[in-house]
């Protein structure tokens, strides 16, 4: 009896494996939806939506009735979605629907629905991550404060400066030893300790949480903070102020639902585009997008007004470091008037301020895509170590010319 139950064949229909394996795939991808978002995308996540399609069409054709007609259909079918699928093929190698973040590292992330558990978004501390695109790939040894850098310790005997900004302070694009805070630190030799709080990502709004949290324990003097109006259109528009904060961590702006086929087709993006929905615009329409930026600037100014109270209070120092990106410096020209912010600024004398646009354009000869092209990485846009450590002086000419009595001899 046991034999012949062993020996016994078991017919299971191939359209009930199909449909097995259709409705296994879509929970295997919905799981990854709820754990990660849309970071959940991956290269065959674009044509299986298409497959799936098919391999419906196929199914229902199946039925016994006017079979040479169905069978028109499943050649029908199987044409139409052969051309979509190799259409999103020729998009996916040539690049050209794609964004900034898949052609760097072959992921889609999405602006919007971010959250993270901790609101100083550091790494793993002690960890060891790389910083990567088709140009470049640079390691990067992380300190037990979650930071890009070396060991914090304070020095008695030295003025304490930390750094905080984004991808261009943590240094991305150069080896970690060429980051603008490791090139300054070599260009005031022994007189001050530097501390890296930069962050590939971060902006302004996390600046208080980073101070409060990291900052602080260490009795900084000064802190330098750099921003730009990428800061300001880019991650104040996708995250807003200080209402990013939560009692577990951070979260982000609410994205439309549709980006979700914006995303998984690469098809659909021109069409999304064409009606005046870009990734680029963080899907705002021309019309939206003064009206959103208006509703920021009170936002941004009561995130510093944040970072100067907490400064005051700890006795710490504060120079702002205006960064333009290359184009800025090519056209002589920000992307955005953030004259709101000059007038907070002159309502807070003890806070110091430096624009490195004229001290690149003015000092260095930056003025044109030829003259940068030294000091950018062509396709991503950051800066390489040449860049770096004109950035470096840059922000040495920023303290001396606004605490000359800490720098008046270097």
């Amino acid at each position: 009896m046991l034999n012949k139950l062993l020996t016994h064949k078991i017919s299971i229909p191939v359209w009930l494996l199909l449909v097995a394996a259709i409705v296994l795939y879509i929970f295997w991808e919905w799981y990854w939806y709820t754990k990660v978002g849309l970071l959940f995308i991956k290269w065959h996540t674009h044509y299986m939506p298409y497959l799936i399609v098919w391999a419906l069409v196929i199914l229902a054709t199946q039925l016994p009735v006017n079979k040479q007609r169905f069978v028109n259909l499943q050649l029908l079918a199987t044409t139409v979605i052969a051309t979509l699928c190799f259409a999103e093929l020729v998009l996916q190698i040539s690049g050209f629907t794609k964004t900034y973040t898949e052609n760097r590292g072959g992921i889609y992330q999405s602006v919007f629905n971010q959250k993270g558990g901790d609101s100083t978004r550091t790494y793993p501390p002690n960890s060891e991550h790389y910083l990567s695109s088709p140009e470049f790939h640079y390691s990067r040894k992380v300190n037990s404060e979650g930071l890009s850098d070396y060991a914090f310790l304070k020095q008695s005997d030295k003025l304490l400066i930390q750094t905080y900004g984004d991808s261009f302070t943590e240094g991305d694009g150069a080896p970690q030893d060429s980051s603008y805070p490791a090139l300054l630190r070599n260009l005031v030799a022994n007189n001050f300790q530097i501390q890296n709080i930069g962050i590939c990502g971060n902006d302004p709004g996390f600046y208080p949480a980073q101070l409060k949290r990291i900052g602080i324990k260490f009795n900084p003097n000064l802190i330098i903070l750099c921003y730009g109006t990428g800061d300001f259109m880019a991650d104040f528009l996708s995250r807003g102020g200080l209402e990013r904060y939560t009692a577990t961590g951070w979260q982000s702006r609410n994205g439309p639902w549709w980006e979700f086929i914006y995303g998984t087709s690469y098809l659909a993006r021109p069409l999304f585009n064409a009606m005046g929905f870009r990734y680029e615009d963080f899907f705002f329409c021309k019309a939206q997008m003064p009206n959103e930026l208006k509703n920021l600037e009170l936002k941004w100014n009561e995130t510093f007004v944040e970072i100067f109270s907490i400064a005051k209070q700890n006795q710490i120092a504060v120079l702002l470091i205006k960064k333009p990106e290359r184009s800025e410096v090519v056209l002589n020209q920000y992307q955005y008037n953030m004259s709101f912010f000059d007038s907070l600024l002159l309502q807070n004398s003890n806070v110091k301020h430096f624009d490195l646009l004229p001290y690149y354009r003015n000092s260095i000869g930056l003025i044109s895509q030829e003259t940068t092209a030294p000091y950018y990485w062509e396709k991503d846009g950051h800066h390489n170590a040449n860049g770096y450590l004109v950035m470096a002086k840059g922000v040495l000419s920023g303290l001396k010319e606004n605490y000359p009595e800490w720098f008046g001899k270097l």
